[in-house]
């Protein structure tokens, strides 16, 4: 997270301010202060899916034709505007389908920058007026005549995320002629409620983890928090089951002024399979002039047709407040509602009351836990593990225990082990206060012993409290546990975060002290993505056109890793396991060199490697690998990929720096 940004007037990338902001590292939980470097904008650019779209080619020839037809309705003549050009792919269609007066307007400065580049490779830098500006700061005076010609591509997976009716509205009032072209004219969103009972966990807390146990801190249901879950849904919800065909719900008119900002509506969907609607699918169609669609729609609504893949645009899910069991040929009522940027669906079995705005999360625990944390909350065999770790630790009515992780898991299975072995105290580490006050909700909604729990936010506060402890003149902690769980952590080694936590407490440990985890694994896996790599491999030429300078932001940087859920992306190991980084949590933080061998099981290229984390919890492990459904790894998507052959080694490096928790690894090849 950031927690501030400070312009200074110091030279910097292509001639802006240099921007300082203040972070918390992951590792050490210090607060550091970070400048933008040069590289930095071409990395925002490299991980915003302007590649993803490049290598989209449905969706390129989709607009290409769109364009095409409304070229044939106004003529060559037309103005047309190109909102949010991006690297100018689409205005450069219109040049090359005849437009002769083509305007795009870009905002982001390096993005504007990237475009000029490209334009002039392209031999189009006078044949496109670029305009650095949002379309709603410009007026009239910025255009020669009003727009014939509107092109556009301001969509989200839930297709209103990114202001497209709010930039419409204002285009079609002050930029564009009433009888404009707008590509594309429509787009209709669709819902499809289901049966998953891996849906229904990542949002249902009457769910128990275990017997005994809720996650509920209140009595009443709760729905959550108004945003959906983007996944790609088919390949993440494998149990899923659709319980009626596809309803259309709202319809956007885009060449329509003035385009409804906000609005309610009530839809309908006949059940024609017998079940539970444990959600709600929601997908989106968009049309163009001459015909052409694009659709997000998952695999089993397009199956048989042609459907490329991308990443920039996935499915949501809405999730239900409750199960509804439904019956073939019953009626299931949809309350839809919008705002300009927000969509939220209701689902009832009787006609529902008209809603002046959506419910909002009441429990809180929606709004500190996100769906996979409450995905991985509801995994039994993964609080098993911890529970019987924790019945075979030797404690008494004078131990200190501390838990060191975010969020409820060890603090309830902590008060549960209290009612047959209590403790003198527990000091449960935190880092949210919001998620604190949610803990501690359930520890009393359990009725589990909680007047000896104390929640603190760091291993600072850990220290004054065992200095508050006035009848513990040694203060020492006999139990430290850990999931680890942070909610700072998006790389799998960010979890290393607990054996500085130890750090800080190592004066405090018992000299018998049980540390649980014992050991963590960073394992790495040779991959073969059949999609996910598109995201770093060069795009060469885009529908024709030269596109050197996008792939030159590629060749200027590093392989860096970023967090995917594998499960989502269909892919090939190409290697087995091997680990490359191993700490014991009894030891102190220390500086880490190491070399390990990776030894390929099959022919393919290697165009990724996977890193994640494994823990051992007494004789169990605790992974966080790529068949985990609710956890992300992470990916190092290489720009080039490799050409490797069953039996063949690779050589990796890794490097682990305490004084900072900078972690890396190499792959010598």
């Amino acid at each position: 997270w950031s927690l501030s940004l400070v312009s200074l007037p110091q030279p910097a990338y292509r001639g802006t301010a240099m921007a300082f902001s203040a972070r918390t590292n992951a590792m050490t939980g210090r607060l550091e202060w970070h400048a933008r470097e040069d590289g930095d904008d071409a990395q925002d650019l490299l991980t915003s899916g302007y590649g993803d779209m490049l290598h989209d080619h449905e969706r390129n020839l989709v607009y290409e034709e769109g364009i095409r037809a409304a070229l044939a309705q106004k003529g060559p003549d037309a103005v047309v505007l190109d909102i949010g050009t991006g690297t100018g792919l689409l205005a450069m269609m219109a040049v090359r389908l005849g437009a002769r007066r083509v305007f795009a307007c870009e905002v982001y400065a390096p993005m504007a920058a990237l475009a000029e580049q490209i334009l002039a490779a392209n031999t189009m830098a006078d044949r496109v007026t670029l305009i650095r500006k949002r379309s709603t700061d410009m007026t009239a005076a910025d255009l020669p005549a009003p727009a014939d010609i509107v092109l556009m591509e301001i969509f989200d997976t839930e297709l209103i995320g990114e202001g497209v009716l709010g930039t419409m509205d204002h285009a079609l009032q002050n930029l564009a002629r009433v009888d404009c072209c707008v590509v594309p004219a429509t787009a209709t969103l669709f819902v499809q409620p289901v049966q998953s009972p891996s849906v229904r966990v990542c949002n249902d807390l009457s769910v128990p983890p275990l017997e005994g146990l809720t996650l509920q801190p209140s009595r009443q249901p709760c729905g959550g928090v108004v945003s959906m879950q983007d996944v790609h849904v088919a390949e993440r919800f494998r149990d899923l089951v659709p319980l009626a065909p596809p309803c259309p719900t709202f319809r956007f008119n885009f060449s329509r002024k003035p385009q409804p900002l906000k609005e309610s509506k009530l839809f309908k969907a006949t059940i024609d399979k017998a079940g539970r609607v444990d959600g709600l699918v929601v997908w989106w169609e968009a049309l163009f002039p001459g015909g052409g669609m694009l659709s997000t729609a998952p695999a089993w609504v397009t199956e048989g047709k042609s459907r490329g893949w991308r990443e920039h645009w996935l499915q949501a899910v809405q999730h239900t407040v409750s199960p509804l069991h439904v019956h073939h040929g019953s009626e299931l009522h949809l309350l839809g509602w919008h705002d300009e940027y927000s969509l939220w669906y209701g689902t009832s079995l009787q006609l529902p009351a008209p809603l002046a705005d959506v419910p909002s999360c009441e429990c809180q625990a929606h709004v500190v836990w996100n769906r996979n944390r409450i995905c991985m909350l509801h995994d039994s065999a993964r609080w098993r593990k911890f529970q019987e770790a924790l019945a075979s630790c030797a404690l008494s009515p004078s131990s200190i225990v501390v838990s060191a992780s975010d969020g409820p898991v060890l603090p309830l299975l902590l008060g549960q082990s209290q009612l047959s072995s209590p403790v003198k105290e527990i000091l449960c580490l935190d880092t949210s206060p919001l998620s604190g006050r949610v803990t501690g909700k359930l520890l009393a909604v359990n009725k589990l012993p909680h007047e000896n729990v104390h929640f603190v936010s760091d291993a600072t506060a850990v220290t004054k409290a065992l200095q508050s402890f006035a009848d513990q003149p040694k203060r020492h902690i006999d139990l430290l546990v850990g999931e680890p769980y942070f909610y700072s952590t998006l790389l799998p080694w960010h979890s290393l975060h607990f054996w500085y936590v130890r750090e800080e407490l190592h004066e405090h440990l018992a000299p018998s002290a049980t540390i649980i985890p014992s050991m963590c694994h960073l394992l790495v896996q040779a991959v073969h993505f059949e999609q996910l790599h598109l995201l770093r491999a060069p795009v060469h030429g885009t529908s024709g056109f030269d596109m050197k300078a996008f792939d030159a932001l590629h060749d200027d940087l590093s392989d860096h890793d970023t967090p995917y859920c594998c499960r989502e992306y269909a892919h090939t190991f190409l290697s087995a396991p091997v680990v490359l980084l191993a700490v014991n949590f009894h030891d102190r933080v220390a500086d880490v060199h190491g070399k390990t061998t990776m030894q390929l099981t099959a022919d393919g290229e290697v165009n990724a490697f996977v890193v994640w984390s494994e823990f051992r919890v007494k004789e169990a492990w605790v992974s966080t690998g790529p068949d985990v459904p609710y956890c992300k790894q992470g990916v190092r998507l290489l720009r080039r990929p490799i050409a490797v052959c069953a039996g063949q080694t690779l050589d990796l490096t890794v490097e682990f720096a305490a004084s900072t928790g900078d972690f890396s690894y190499t792959v010598v090849c």
